[in-house]
């Protein structure tokens, strides 16, 4: 299962993007609960930083060379349900 791909559904139903700084980079960010998603892009190489926190703390962090964090737990049984939610289809293959 990837988990930027559901984060990626979530945050294009629900999220609020923002740009930012001189790098023109894009904030996506939505939070519900104790749970936030966010998604940083720069513009410059299209590269994104995924996070997902559970009472403000990071349980998972991709895309980020210096700090990726994968900690089990309730977060990952919301984040399929609520991209099941929006696209079942989507959010079941893979």
């Amino acid at each position: 299962m990837q988990y930027e791909r559901l984060i990626n559904i979530v945050l294009r139903a629900y999220g609020q993007s923002s740009r930012h700084g001189l790098d023109q980079e894009t904030l996506t960010l939505y939070a519900e609960g104790p749970y936030t998603l966010y998604k940083l892009t720069s513009h410059f190489d299209r590269r994104s930083i995924f996070v997902l926190a559970q009472n403000q703390r990071d349980v998972f962090v991709s895309g980020d060379a210096f700090n990726s964090k994968l900690i089990p737990g309730d977060w990952q049984v919301w984040l399929q349900q609520k991209a099941l939610g929006i696209a079942p289809d989507t959010a079941q293959a893979g």
